[in-house]
């Protein structure tokens, strides 16, 4: 683990009009929260002073990136550091699956040091669960989603709903997901009525405790919109996780509660399909994503893409790499771990990072013919309502 940095005497700067103090620049990759959090230490204190108005903060140097991030900062200091930049939010991502959760701490710094403020990482299944709960716990920047992807079905146990159940009930900042429906190369080898049956179940669990979903969705749109018109409609808003579904489904879609969010997949659309799409949905509605690790965008090399290197150790860490590699585009042969044998195999490329939601960001804003700053702006407010339910740590945001 990298050590703790050197965090030395006050130096201050002026931009535009705010002055604080630079060495907390780096306190931005512990923006999790609107929530200050008390300890009781002796470690320094710093002061931020805007607008007549100042506010003291302690910070922990933290002695291990994976244990904790955040220690303590205040609200009024998460306002107005985060308000220098472009803010993001990663509406959907997989920082538990094995491939990067070791280096998951690096990658949540990185991230938030291009301006990513939150993440809502997902679960795929019972075996998973717990990771996106610590994760969570550790890290107050990750939003918790717990729920049953259909590629896992068949290693449910007899209890998997109720044990959902009490994973919701006890941690009230999570949302519902992944869940879903598919249809595709994968979708195809499991049982579809079993698939309904579970997605029904999990949607309806989330309805009723008025929190969002994360919904994966294969070539399966038809059967969702049936089922969102019998269970729906839903308030707390649905999730349709890189979607790539036609324009003329989205405005039924979104009067149900869907929200219509975007990754690297989106890049292997037909720009003027993916245009249209996009054009068709209600600003209030659109969200970005990563999808990491799966679903890195298309980009020349000049891009300057962050990568996470495939290591030969990564192997030996996947009993099977379909269950920890979750994407909803069929045409992610080239971003997973399956072909259409359904054999299993390291990736040929590397990895996605949070990071990399830029390259979404400025792929999504040319084709709405919007600036970057203003579709940040949108998704991130659209983002944050979203995920501001009772219990929620963002509800202090909204």
């Amino acid at each position: 683990m990298p050590p703790p940095p050197d965090v030395g005497p006050s130096r201050r700067n002026n931009l535009g009009g705010l002055e604080l103090a630079t060495d907390l620049t780096y306190i931005v990759a512990t923006v999790a929260s609107p929530t200050t959090l008390d300890t009781n230490t002796n470690n320094s204190s710093a002061r931020l002073i805007a607008s007549g108005k100042s506010a003291a903060i302690h910070k922990d140097l933290f002695v291990n990136w994976r244990e904790n991030l955040l220690k303590t900062i205040s609200s009024e200091l998460v306002y107005h550091l985060t308000h220098i930049m472009i803010k993001l939010f990663d509406s959907h991502c997989h920082l538990q699956d094995p491939r990067i959760f070791n280096v998951a701490p690096k990658l949540i710094r990185e991230a938030i040091d291009t301006g990513v403020i939150h993440f809502a990482v997902n679960g795929v299944s019972e075996k998973d669960w717990h990771l996106v709960k610590e994760m969570s716990d550790s890290y107050p920047c990750v939003v918790p989603n717990f729920g049953l992807h259909p590629w896992f079905i068949s290693d449910r146990t007899g209890n998997w709903l109720n044990t959902l159940k009490k994973f919701l009930e006890a941690t009230p900042s999570a949302a519902v997901g992944e869940i879903g429906l598919d249809k595709g190369s994968i979708g195809r080898q499991i049982d579809f009525t079993a698939q309904v049956e579970i997605f029904r179940e999990q949607l309806q669990l989330a309805k009723k405790l008025k929190r969002p979903a994360s919904v994966h969705c294969v070539r399966a749109f038809g059967d969702l919109l049936e089922i969102m018109k019998s269970t729906g409609p839903f308030p707390a808003g649905v999730v349709l996780h890189s979607y790539m579904g036609s324009a003329e489904m989205v405005p039924e879609l979104s009067r149900l509660g869907a929200y219509f969010s975007f990754s690297g997949f989106l890049m292997s659309m037909k720009e003027r399909k993916a245009k249209k799409m996009l054009k068709s949905i209600p600003p209030e509605k659109i969200l970005l994503e990563t999808d990491a690790p799966d679903a890195l965008p298309k980009a020349s090399k000049s891009d300057s893409l962050i990568l996470i290197e495939r290591k030969v150790s990564v192997a030996e860490e996947l009993l099977d790499c379909g269950e920890n590699s979750p994407s909803n585009n069929d045409n992610a042969a080239d971003n997973t771990c399956h072909d259409e044998s359904g054999a299993s195999e390291l990736p040929e490329v590397n990895l996605n990072h949070p990071a990399n939601i830029h390259h979404v960001l400025a792929y999504t804003a040319n084709l709405l013919e919007m600036s970057k700053e203003q579709l940040a702006d949108v998704t991130y407010r659209n983002a944050v309502r979203l995920f501001s339910y009772e219990g929620s740590k963002l509800l202090q945001e909204a």
